[in-house]
């Protein structure tokens, strides 16, 4: 028990306070979820199109795999190793 009113008032601000925060944070934290979920799916999105469009060259800087046709997409192209 609070030994007066202001005490008591006192307290009551700091946990109102510390609720706050807490609410807060954690509408932070979901919002960069939100935004990693969101990167995840545009990275699958990227890749499952290369999967469906073997003919789609990525860059050297890539590691590519070069492929001239739909029958060799899964071997690297040997002209350019």
């Amino acid at each position: 028990m609070a030994s007066s009113i202001k005490v008591a008032e006192a307290a009551k601000v700091i946990e109102n306070t510390q609720r706050d925060v807490n609410i807060g944070l954690i509408k932070e934290l979901e919002k960069l979820e939100r935004i990693a979920l969101k990167e995840k799916r545009e990275d699958y999105a990227g890749l499952q199109e290369r999967i469906e469009k073997p003919e789609a060259r990525r860059t050297e800087s890539e590691g590519a795999w070069y492929t001239s046709s739909k029958k060799a997409r899964c071997t690297p192209s040997l002209e350019n190793m």
